[in-house]
This record gives C-alpha cells, structure tokens and sequence, in this order.
C-alpha cells in the first residue's frame, strides 16, 4: 500500500467515526475502527478505555439526546492533516458539533482531535484520541435536560 493509498484509508477512518457517532451506522461498525486498547480523551468529558469504555461514552451521550440516530446532530470534520510513518500515523483534525440539525441548525461546540492510528490486519484503526473543546456548557445543559426527562 502507498502512502497516499494510507492517508485514504485513515480519512475514511475519521470521516466513519464522525457519521456513526450521529447515528449513521451501528456501534459494532463503529468499534471496529478502534484498537482494542484504544483511549480517548477530553477535558470536557473524561477519559474512556477500550472498546468497552468507547460504549460506555456512546450509550451516555445518545441518552443525554447529544449523538446517536435521535440526537439530530453532525460532527463535522475539516482540516485534516495526517502523516504516515511506517505501521503507525498520527492526525489532527478541526471538528464542528451543529445541533438541532433538522430544525434550527446551531454550532454549539468546536475544537481539534489529536489522533494517533495504527495498521493492523485489517487495516487502519484509531489507537487514541485527543480532544479539545470549549467550555462544555452546551453538553452540560443537554445532560441536565435529559435528566428532567
């Protein structure tokens, strides 16, 4: 595999995460894209472990109404930069989180996934994720309007 036919390979990992998030996909699909001791972490919403913590994540955020089919939102990604190294990559991105996508489109969030990548028999998969986000506050009301609910 070229490099350039590698880079392909991961922004298509990127871009799957990000439709599966919102609700594109299943949550099988979407943990086959991930390591299996992958991490992921935010500031904002903590530090996640595995493929069981990438669940845990998932099942919470579609309760609070803020990912998944129901949740009428988009994760958009530009500005992706990714270089490869051999069987390892790593990636930054500029992300965009729009919600009330059906009625009222609003940009509640951005910020900047750090993203290391790693080749594996079946191909690329994401190995770690570093976010980076404003204040949360708009993640914070959604959680507290799910609970009223």
């Amino acid at each position: 595999m070229t490099t350039t036919e590698d880079e392909l390979e991961i922004r298509n990992v990127l871009a799957r995460v990000a439709h599966i998030t919102d609700g594109r996909g299943t949550l099988d699909e979407y943990l086959t894209l991930w390591t299996e001791d992958s991490t992921w972490d935010s500031p904002v919403s903590g530090s996640f472990k595995g493929h069981a913590g990438h669940l845990e994540r998932h099942n919470k955020y579609r309760a609070t109404g803020v990912q998944g089919p129901e949740a009428s939102s988009f994760h958009l990604l530009t500005t992706v930069w990714v270089k490869v190294d051999g069987d390892e990559a790593r990636s930054m991105s500029s992300w965009v989180y729009v919600g009330n996508a059906q009625s009222e489109p609003k940009i509640e969030d951005i910020g900047t996934y750090t993203d290391t990548l790693r080749r594996t028999p079946e191909g690329w998969k994401l190995a770690s994720r570093q976010v980076t986000q404003g204040s949360g506050e708009w993640l914070q009301r959604k959680a507290a309007e799910a609970a009223q609910h």
